[in-house]
């Protein structure tokens, strides 16, 4: 058993029949970059764009902690680049104020617009 009392097999118990924690999953494994369990999480056909309650999504996890493989995977799989969170946060901006010049790169390439606005730090 696990710390806290919850092991694998409990969490995938509860991932099969609760599925806002398959969404979940895919997010915190994008924060985290786990390509391991993100490859799992895409393979159940979880969908790619899921957003948080705050409205960040998976890409913008994966770019503001500067997860260069995780942001190109889920490129791969038709993450909107160009989402943007409540607050206005996009992926682009999570990556460049965080200082990762690879994550940035990636999303251009994909198309990330530069000239978004945000509500606190974009001019």
């Amino acid at each position: 058993m696990a710390q806290g009392g919850i092991d694998k097999i409990h969490v995938e118990e509860m991932e099969r029949n609760i599925p806002q924690l398959n969404e979940i999953s895919l997010f915190h494994a994008a924060w985290d970059g786990d390509l391991e369990r993100l490859n799992g999480a895409l393979q159940k056909g979880i969908p790619v764009d899921f957003v948080s309650p705050d409205g960040a999504s998976s890409l913008m996890a994966a770019s503001q902690n500067g997860h260069v493989e995780v942001v190109d995977k889920l490129l791969q799989h038709g993450a909107t680049v160009d989402l943007q969170s409540k607050d206005g946060v996009s992926s682009l901006m999570a990556a460049s104020q965080n200082g990762h010049v690879e994550v940035v790169d990636k999303l251009l390439q994909h198309g990330a617009t530069v000239d978004l606005h945000d509500e606190v730090r974009s001019p």
